[in-house]
């Protein structure tokens, strides 16, 4: 068993991290929330095309199979699969990494009212993002960015 929550989230991360890349899937967040013995594992993922209720419930039953073949949570725990929302901000290379080929709204970091810039995003680096705007390519380093959204389609 791992001593801290931090340890325990990592730990958690190296059982289910293959299951996801077997179902498709990649983590977006993993936390753990109450005391030992009664604690909710909540974990967030994306798919390219959408995560759907059915790739939920198959990915929570092998990740519970899993964690409890190798006993890695001391006592009762409860699983928690979900899509992150598509309210979530992007912040993190990983986030719009994710939404490759979505459209986007990024606000950016300004003294003015919030900036935005809106595109399709078409690259990803550690520094920052390349979008596709209706004026053309724009790139922006993530110093410059305060969040971005997904934009919906409807």
């Amino acid at each position: 068993m791992c001593g801290t929550v931090e340890s325990l989230v990592d730990k958690l991360k190296t059982f289910v991290e293959p299951i996801l890349a077997a179902e498709n899937a990649t983590l977006v967040d993993l936390e753990i929330k109450g005391r030992p013995g009664n604690q909710l594992v909540r974990v967030s993922i994306d798919c390219e095309q959408g995560v759907t209720l059915d790739k939920c419930e198959a990915i929570s039953r092998k990740v519970a199979d899993c964690f409890d073949m190798e006993d890695v949570i001391a006592g009762r725990y409860r699983l928690e699969i979900s899509s992150p929302g598509v309210y979530r901000p992007l912040k993190t290379p990983g986030d719009f990494r994710r939404n490759l080929n979505r459209e986007v709204e990024i606000v950016l970091q300004s003294d003015e009212a919030d900036r935005k810039c809106a595109g399709f995003v078409t690259e990803v680096d550690q520094q920052g993002v390349t979008l596709k705007t209706k004026n053309g390519m724009q790139t922006l380093s993530f110093a410059e960015i305060k969040y971005g959204k997904v934009k919906l389609p409807w």
